[in-house]
Parts: structure tokens; sequence; C-alpha cells
């Protein structure tokens, strides 16, 4: 663990207690504690939250709930996105750059 000292007072433990936050949301969390397990074949992925577990299943499913709402787009219908999120990516890359 590195800390960068500072010159104001108290500024070295501020640091300090950001880096051990921080290293606390990357350690990885024990199989125990991952109540949701996906029960497709062949398939042993375990998640902690709900919503982890049903986009995992969307993905291996190629379950695609999200379309482009124009009709001539090559991701309607059928072609959607998985993620609500790469739907509204989609949108700002290539319909608010053709205004």
């Amino acid at each position: 663990m590195s800390t960068t000292s500072c010159l104001t007072k108290g500024s070295r433990s501020l640091v300090l207690n950001i880096t051990i936050r921080r290293s606390q949301y990357t350690q990885p969390t024990p199989l125990t504690s991952r109540l949701f397990v996906c029960d497709v074949t062949g398939c042993s992925k375990s998640y902690k939250r709900i919503h982890e577990l049903r986009r995992h299943k969307r993905t291996l499913l190629g379950v695609k709930p999200y379309p482009c709402r124009y009709s001539q787009c090559s991701k309607s219908g059928l072609n959607g996105f998985v993620r609500k999120n790469h739907l509204r990516q989609h949108l700002r890359q290539v319909y608010q750059a053709s205004h």
C-alpha cells in the first residue's frame, strides 16, 4: 500500500484512509456469501446480488431485452442489447452525432 505525502497537516492520514477503503471494495467476495447460483447447465457461477445473476443469465441465453427504438437501426428487434446502459451509449453515439 502506498501513500503520497502532502504539505497540509493531517492529509497523509486522509490519503491512507482512502487507500484502505478503496482496497476493501477490490477484495473478492467469499463464496459462502454468494447466495444466488446460476442454474444453467454447465455453469457454476454464483453472485451476491440477484440483479447480477439475472444479467449473467441474459448474457448466457442470448436474451436482449433492450432494442433500439429506431426501426431502421440494425440493433432494433431481436438484435438489441443485453444491458440498458449499452443501449443508452448506442443512442448517444449514433443519434446525437447525426443531429
